[in-house]
């Protein structure tokens, strides 16, 4: 694990004794108060335990640390080796700033934060003030009190969305980019998401711990969230565990809005029983509220079949939308947009968990953020312009993130429409990724425009490759490492480069078949193009 500066100060003055040292002595060699050194000490029991070392107290004597000489050696090494946050560094200075103050809610004195950062009150208050609008976004702010200190204030849902923020932007891409098959890899991506930042703001026992837990539920709905929705919904509970847990919970006003019981609602309750009996800790009702909002807009890999709608708007209202940020997109491409089945069918998917997100204030990750808006940056400022009208609909924003989302689906959609032509098709490829929709979505529009028109191509997700898509697909183009027998399989990246697409095309060469994909309609009976089509026009009336 990553050890803070004042960890691996505290532990090396352990390691260095040979008796006992009280708390206090502790304090003063550091310049510290004795309760950051109890604080510091009760933070270090879970990295201790995976060392074989353990603190041994005595009353009114002191600690000591105990176990084998070769694990102390072990943690003297590791301490030795630990990267040390350069200070110097304003924003590496402040980043850890942030963790300080979310990490621990108790009221600090500014000399405090000083002494941490070793710079001068004047620049922990100027830093203090620099964090204000990435505090902002989550509705949290700082207050300053003459004799009272600094704390951070806000509700407890906008903390931990915070909490949870933090996290997302301190973890590599790459963790969520290269998420392979099987509960091993899953749970090391799960662990990296709290490891790779610049401290542990989580236990990763009590990660590993919520990860099990949901692994023995067998839940049906949690199996067909994405990987990164599922990292998500372990980093929730294992926040509101360790808030509950230490007792920093703070009690709101109000709860989260009311949501009607329904499955998820029944489910929230199953892992949140789960969960106490794995922590032998009760867990207040609010969490099911709390809970249940993850669950609504989770990302889901997309099974064939639409949702029946989120919560106060039904197809029709959703349908309007979609119609509306199709004209603000591109009133030149419009037309085309709503007569493209593929393409409404994909966005009104995908849109359902978006709303439940917004209307929240649930933050997303999206780890192709930077590659869209560099490859596709036309359409992603499109895509800024249908997100206003998302943004109005639901009186929120649309962050970023979920823009770039909105970008993979409309880009498809053009890609789909530079090469509209008739195709024979002769050659059946099947593209598959994490969901079946996301990176297989942006794949096959890169594709189209590059292959002969003699082929065709399916998206999946890796679940998704039941036997009769293995008899009607010819070979499959994956991100993924797919062990399928029989199966021909081409592994690429996601963005596909040059030589990958040489080795595409000479395996088309080799392959020759003939399929046409059934038209698909909405939970009405009707097709998404002729549901669209009618409340075009009925819009259009109402406008007139």
């Amino acid at each position: 694990m990553d050890f803070t500066p004042r960890m691996q100060q505290i532990l090396q003055r352990l390691l260095s004794e040979t008796d006992f040292v009280s708390e206090q002595t502790l304090a003063d060699d550091l310049g510290i108060s004795k309760r950051t050194v109890q604080r510091e000490l009760d933070r270090t029991t879970g990295a201790l335990a995976s060392y074989g070392l353990q603190l041994q107290r005595k009353k009114k004597v002191g600690l000591m640390l105990i176990g084998p000489e070769k694990e102390k050696e072990r943690l003297a090494a590791s301490l030795q080796t630990a990267s040390a946050m350069d200070f110097t560094d304003k924003q590496n200075r402040r980043r850890y700033l942030l963790f300080e103050i979310l990490r621990d809610r108790t009221p600090k004195k500014l000399f405090y934060y000083s002494q941490l950062l070793g710079v001068s009150e004047a620049t922990a208050a100027s830093d203090l003030e620099a964090l204000a609008p990435w505090l902002q976004k989550n509705n949290l702010s700082v207050l300053k009190k003459q004799g009272y200190g600094v704390v951070l204030t806000g509700s407890e849902k906008d903390y931990r969305e915070a909490m949870r923020r933090f996290i997302s932007e301190t973890t590599s891409a790459e963790d969520f980019k290269d998420l392979h098959d099987g509960q091993e890899a899953l749970t090391k991506a799960v662990m990296n998401v709290t490891d790779k930042g610049i401290y542990k703001l989580l236990n990763s026992h009590t990660i590993q711990r919520v990860y099990t837990v949901l692994q023995k539920l067998h839940e049906e709905k949690i199996a067909h969230f994405t990987d990164a929705a599922k990292i998500g919904l372990v980093i929730h509970i294992a926040i509101a565990i360790e808030r509950v847990a230490s007792g920093q919970l703070q009690e709101e006003p109000a709860v989260p809005p009311a949501i009607p019981d329904d499955e998820d609602s029944t489910l929230a309750r199953r892992i949140l029983k789960g969960m106490e009996e794995e922590f032998q800790l009760p867990m207040p009702s609010i969490e099911i509220s709390y809970l249940l909002l993850h669950i609504k807009g989770a990302k889901i890999r997309y099974n064939g079949s639409p949702w029946q709608g989120p919560d106060g708007l039904d197809e029709p209202a959703l349908l309007v939308i979609i119609d509306k940020m199709i004209e603000a997109f591109d009133p030149q491409y419009a037309y085309d947009l709503r007569c493209d089945d593929e393409f409404i069918r994909g966005l009104f998917v995908h849109l359902q968990p978006t709303i439940v997100r917004l209307k929240h204030h649930l933050n997303i990750i999206n780890p192709l953020l930077d590659d869209i808006r560099k490859e596709y940056a036309s359409v992603f400022q499109k895509s800024c312009r249908a997100a206003t009208i998302l943004a109005a609909a639901l009186d929120t924003t649309v962050s970023e993130e979920e823009i770039g989302y909105l970008t993979i689906h409309f880009g498809a959609a053009l890609e789909r429409l530079k090469g509209k032509k008739i195709f024979t098709r002769k050659v059946i490829i099947g593209i598959v990724c994490a969901s079946g929709f996301g990176l297989a979505r942006l794949m096959m529009t890169r594709l189209q425009n590059k292959l002969p028109s003699y082929v065709e191509l399916h998206t999946y997700g890796k679940d998704d490759l039941t036997e009769s898509v293995l008899q009607e697909t010819d070979f499959f183009i994956s991100t993924l490492p797919l062990q399928i027998p029989g199966a021909d399989v081409l592994r690429t990246s996601p963005l596909i480069t040059g030589s990958e697409l040489q080795h595409i095309l000479g395996k088309i060469d080799t392959y020759s078949h003939i399929r046409k994909a059934p038209d698909l309609v909405t939970p009405s009976g009707e097709t998404f193009l002729s549901a669209l089509d009618r409340t075009h026009l009925l819009a259009r009336e109402m406008a007139g």
